[in-house]
């Protein structure tokens, strides 16, 4: 394998490891999706359907149902951050934006 495959390799295998990482947090702590937005949609009808609006018996803040709105419009703002960084030129967005975002992760996670 040449330096550039090996870099390619490398590169899969972690972001492949965050994406579980990820995944594996938000699920145990958050009782959500982090890339299923299915997921996230049915718990969203769960929780509007159980408690509909009244706020939540945990925080008193908000309705439950908030939450996964909230993970589904994070979710579609990245979507778009990355279609408007593709139609500026910028061609590699993932290798652009993972330093800082697993910097982010990792001071969350401390």
């Amino acid at each position: 394998m040449s330096v550039s495959q090996w870099k390619k390799l490398l590169l899969i295998a972690s972001m492949s490891f965050t994406s579980g990482w990820v995944d594996v947090i938000c699920m145990t702590r958050y009782e959500a999706m982090a890339t299923m937005m299915t997921g996230n949609v049915l718990h969203l009808g769960r929780d509007l359907s159980k408690s509909g609006f009244r706020l939540s018996p945990e925080t008193g803040l908000l309705p439950e149902f908030v939450f996964h709105l909230c993970t589904i419009c994070a979710y579609i703002l990245g979507l778009i951050v990355h279609q408007v960084m593709e139609r500026r030129g910028q061609k590699k967005v993932a290798t652009a934006l993972a330093p800082g975002l697993a910097l982010a992760l990792v001071c969350v996670e401390i």
